[in-house]
């Protein structure tokens, strides 16, 4: 099962991000604006992600909730694709309800085996998300140091790191 390493910034000044992002990127920009339903499970993380372009995945994963924002998170995550996203919600809905709906517009880069996520989510504002895929042979702290080392590079060494997941810091504000 693939696992990664994330780390979520706060950011002001998304744009000049962006172009450092771009510089550095093997690959981007996409644009992807996306809608996740997230799903009262007893255990990790249940998700529907919906695209703009009709298509959608169920997203499964595990990951350490740490409160510590200094810290990187790791998780373990299963990815399918799914034909009926309307159909699979009321599916689910009868054993898992749905918790909360995050909205958001993410531009992705890729840089090196990193994903680079620019992220405008609906209420919250103007993030950065890193996540590093891990190879079998990599650690949790090989990947944040990756992580640590592109934060320098993209400039965002004083930029606010934040523990918690977008559906957590939607249902905290309700």
């Amino acid at each position: 099962m693939p696992s990664n390493v994330e780390i979520k910034l706060r950011v002001d000044d998304l744009a000049t991000v962006e172009s450092k992002a771009a510089e550095l990127a093997n690959y981007g920009p996409e644009l992807l604006v996306q809608t996740d339903t997230f799903f009262d499970v007893p255990t990790g993380r249940l998700k529907l992600r919906r695209f703009d372009d009709g298509k959608s995945e169920l997203i499964a994963y595990q990951r350490s909730d740490s409160d510590t924002v200094r810290e990187s998170k790791w998780s373990r995550y299963s990815i399918d694709s799914a034909e009926s996203a309307e159909q699979l919600i009321e599916t689910l809905a009868m054993v898992a309800p749905p918790t909360v709906i995050v909205h958001k517009q993410r531009t992705l880069y890729l840089i090196g085996q990193t994903r680079v996520h620019l992220d405008r989510v609906d209420q919250l504002g103007d993030f950065v998300e890193l996540e590093v895929v891990l190879d079998n042979q990599q650690t949790t702290e090989q990947g944040t140091a990756i992580a640590d080392n592109l934060i320098n590079s993209l400039g965002l060494e004083s930029s606010e790191r934040i523990a918690a997941a977008y559906a957590d810091l939607l249902l905290n504000e309700e």
